[in-house]
């Protein structure tokens, strides 16, 4: 109990885990009450101050004896320690399990909800996988600490058992699917980094010479032009979709008279692209981040509507030379990267420093399987 409580340090951090993971009950404080000074303020019975009454937390019964400052601290303290990384871990599965079996999100399938009834149950668990394996993680053998420590199915098709749970780092917590770590798969990075890659130097110029064309002209999206028989001067658009809606038409109208300009409408609206700009067809590598380039500028505006204010200014020419720069190869893993959609190891963008956004020198490419949410070492 004295090595439980810190009073003794522990020799083994197995037994450290296994005693914070199956231990009852928590020592509990009992103190005297002290009388309030004023009928506004009580005493915090963990700092030992003197606090207003509206800064204490409240529970069912009365105002509790510990202010919310001390509150809020012993719950990143408790969440710290490997009874609280799993209790919340199993909270966590709960409300996954629950969430994927809603009318929304029943295309893949109803999961069972986890075996385990309580939290000591699932407890108990972990610290009898956790003694097997001497603290490793299933996948990398990697040292597991409370921080690190994460859950994973092997078959995402179940739901969460002691015959279909893993535990793992949490590096590897993919997205599931092609992207799921395997033990073998791991194992084959030093074999899968000798493969050769697919990176074409002729590929990445005629990109970078396709987004110079894009420059000059000015954008890529064509300029339309509009004009009724009845006028003499054509009307400018910004795009297709504006020149439709200016002359209350279909999409598929603008386009198709724009094409032949020469011919006679029904309702007399002639169209035209401008003559200046060619239309320009990229290859599959510059199709393939300009992609890159939407999802991440998206998650951005997410992140930014969610109070982040991150920085952007990613560009397609950045993306291309980083690819170059790196040969077509994971900047953690040095694996050969695709970029077919839907196949392991393709390629995906990785913030440096996740407190900052998608800025230059803050951006890698690595294979989405290393693209978790737990950052990777360079």
């Amino acid at each position: 109990m004295a090595r439980l409580y810190r009073m003794i340090p522990y020799d083994d951090p197995v037994e450290e885990m296994v005693d914070d993971l199956t231990r009852c009950s928590r020592i509990q404080t009992h103190t005297v009450d002290v009388p309030d000074d004023t009928s506004t303020h009580r005493m915090c019975t963990h700092c030992r101050t003197w606090v207003l009454l509206s800064d204490f937390c409240v529970n069912r019964n009365a105002t509790q004896r510990t202010c919310k400052k001390c509150c809020l601290s012993k719950a990143k303290m408790f969440a710290t320690t490997w009874r609280g990384k799993f209790t919340a871990m199993f909270s966590n599965m709960k409300t996954s399990t629950k969430r994927r079996n809603t009318v929304e999100s029943q295309k893949r399938g109803l999961l069972e909800p986890p075996a385990w009834e309580t939290t000591n149950e699932f407890l108990r668990w972990a610290a009898t996988v956790l003694s097997e394996r001497r603290l490793r993680c299933a996948i990398s053998n990697r040292r597991l600490s409370p921080t690190t420590v994460s859950i994973e199915r092997v078959d995402e098709s179940l739901g969460y058992s002691a015959e279909n749970c893993i535990l793992i780092h949490s590096i590897f917590q993919s997205r599931g699917g092609v992207y799921q770590w395997t033990r073998e798969r791991f194992q084959s990075l030093s074999q899968m980094a000798e493969i050769q890659s697919s990176f074409n130097e002729e590929e990445v110029t005629e990109a970078l010479a396709h987004d110079d064309a894009i420059r000059e002209q000015g954008g890529l999206r064509p300029v339309v032009y509009s004009k009724h028989v009845d006028e003499c001067e054509w009307t400018e658009h910004e795009d297709i979709k504006d020149a439709a809606a200016y002359r209350n038409v279909t999409y598929r109208c603008v386009t198709n008279r724009a094409q032949n300009e020469y011919a006679t409408p029904t309702d007399g609206i002639h169209f035209r692209y401008d003559r200046k700009r060619k239309r320009l067809s990229p290859n599959s590598l510059y199709t393939f981040f300009q992609m890159i380039k939407n999802s991440t500028a998206q998650a951005t505006k997410r992140r930014n509507k969610r109070g982040r204010d991150m920085s952007y200014d990613l560009t397609i020419r950045d993306l291309l030379e980083l690819w170059r720069s790196q040969q077509g190869r994971c900047a953690y893993t040095r694996v050969p990267m695709s970029t077919r959609a839907n196949t392991p190891c393709k390629c995906s963008p990785e913030r440096i420093r996740n407190d900052i956004g998608y800025v230059t020198g803050n951006v890698v490419l690595v294979i989405t399987e290393c693209n978790s949410g737990t950052q990777w070492d360079l």
